[in-house]
């Protein structure tokens, strides 16, 4: 049985405005993976994302998206290789 890999975690801005917002917040937190890359969704599209080191670095995005007036996607996989997978995160943000 192969080995589970580590689940990688990613932020897709749907706009400049976010885009900045959250690139600002990834660098003044010291966040050494916060570059935007390139990568296939279990969709097949391509999508342009920041990665985070874990799931509590999306948790500020999250709980402040609509005061701040921030549009994003967030996704996750279990390798670096794999798809990403969309999370559905309003569950899990309350």
């Amino acid at each position: 049985m192969a080995a589970k890999g580590k689940t990688e975690w990613f932020i897709e801005p749907m706009d400049p405005e976010t885009n900045r917002t959250i690139w600002t917040v990834l660098r003044d937190s010291g966040n050494e993976e916060g570059i935007m890359i390139g990568a296939r969704g279990s969709d097949g599209r391509a999508h342009s994302v920041y990665k985070v080191p874990d799931h509590r670095t999306l948790l500020p995005f999250i709980k402040n998206r609509t005061a701040m007036n921030l549009c994003f996607n967030v996704y996750n996989r279990r390798s670096s290789r794999g798809r990403l997978r969309p999370w559905p995160f309003e569950r899990s943000a309350s």
